[in-house]
């Protein structure tokens, strides 16, 4: 579906648990994407190494986030 909404053209807002390390960045289409303006990244918890199960209630903050930008930017016009 990603690649689908890409070549779309579409307006994309991906979410992570897991925050960014310290210098990372997107590559590639994702990188031209978000200079675009086409893709946000963003990841509201910083980065860790250990493996970790996402839980319900950081679903719920991830889905409530994005929620709060799309709305925000269908506001902007």
């Amino acid at each position: 579906m990603l690649r689908r909404a890409f070549i779309a053209g579409l307006p994309l807002i991906v979410l992570f648990e897991n925050g960014f390390a310290p210098m990372q960045k997107p590559s590639g289409r994702q990188f031209h994407v978000c200079a675009t303006g086409q893709l946000l990244l963003v990841a509201p918890w910083e980065h860790h190494n250990e493996r970790r199960t996402i839980t319900r209630q950081q679903c719920i903050e991830l889905n409530r986030l994005a929620k709060d930008i799309a709305e925000y930017e269908t506001a902007l016009g």
